[in-house]
């Protein structure tokens, strides 16, 4: 996902939560200061999942977290070729 992209789908998001609020705030102002876009991501996803372990997130948090987690996922080659590298001997 590209930093503009991000950026636009976060301002859209609506959170009534104001821990939520604050996050997506500060990962838009970090995006917009030029941040590592994966960083960014990465330390959003680690924030929500703070929130859904203790069972704080709402369902809007929850639903940008799943997202996340997704939009994560090696795809079918990826996985195969992170799981040929344990297959020779360093």
């Amino acid at each position: 996902m590209e930093r503009k992209e991000l950026i636009d789908l976060l301002k859209q998001m609506q959170f009534n939560q104001p821990n939520e609020k604050s996050m997506i705030d500060e990962s838009i102002a970090a995006l917009t200061a030029g941040n590592n876009v994966h960083q960014v991501l990465m330390n959003l996803g680690l924030q929500l999942n703070k929130l859904a372990v203790s069972r704080k997130i709402s369902p809007e948090g929850l639903k940008l977290y799943m997202r996340l987690i997704k939009a994560n996922q090696p795809t079918r080659s990826e996985a195969f070729g992170l799981s040929t590298l344990s297959w020779f001997p360093k």
